[in-house]
């Protein structure tokens, strides 16, 4: 019936992140700041379908729907209604009703060290992409690059020579 978590196995980031993975813009949009993704994914919910969350664990399902005419302040006030379901709707036995994640999960990483290196090695990665792979794409379409105009490797046709770097720039 319960899908078996240990202690150990609640806070593992692996899990909540494979949780949040669930949640997208065209599934859950605008949405109050108190009932983002990575809060709710820290108390065990996953999204199941638009505006549709569901424990990981007993299975419960919320549907979280604020109609965007109301007040402001009828806004927050059913958004603090929803975050205490979000807390406790959980049955009685589920290891996400009193045990979330740590609120640590929800923090953007601060290692700025560690980011930048991940960061060099997608753009490594990205480079080994074959210029000839890419799709060609119109040339003035990023106006802020000076037209989105690269560099013709000598030798090869007209838009298929584009350095990766123009066509990255023009993405």
């Amino acid at each position: 019936m319960y899908e078996y978590l240990t202690h150990s196995s609640v806070g593992e980031e692996e899990e909540y992140l494979k949780r949040l993975g669930t949640y997208s813009a065209s599934v859950w949009f605008g949405k109050p700041p108190n009932l983002q993704p990575p809060f709710l994914a820290r108390y065990g919910w996953s999204c199941a379908s638009s505006s549709l969350l569901r424990c990981t664990c007993c299975h419960v399902a919320i549907y979280v729907d604020i109609d965007n005419r109301l007040s402001r302040p009828l806004c927050d006030r059913a958004a603090k209604i929803f975050e205490g379901k979000v807390r406790g709707s959980h049955k009685e036995h589920c290891i996400w009703k009193d045990n979330p994640c740590p609120e640590s999960f929800e923090k953007l990483p601060t290692d700025y060290l560690q980011v930048a290196a991940e960061v060099a090695d997608r753009a490594v990665t990205l480079s080994d992409i074959r210029p000839m792979t890419l799709p060609c794409l119109p040339a003035g379409l990023n106006k802020e690059t000076g037209g989105g105009e690269g560099k013709e490797r000598e030798g090869e046709g007209e838009g298929e020579g584009k350095s990766l770097d123009a066509k990255v720039d023009m993405l």
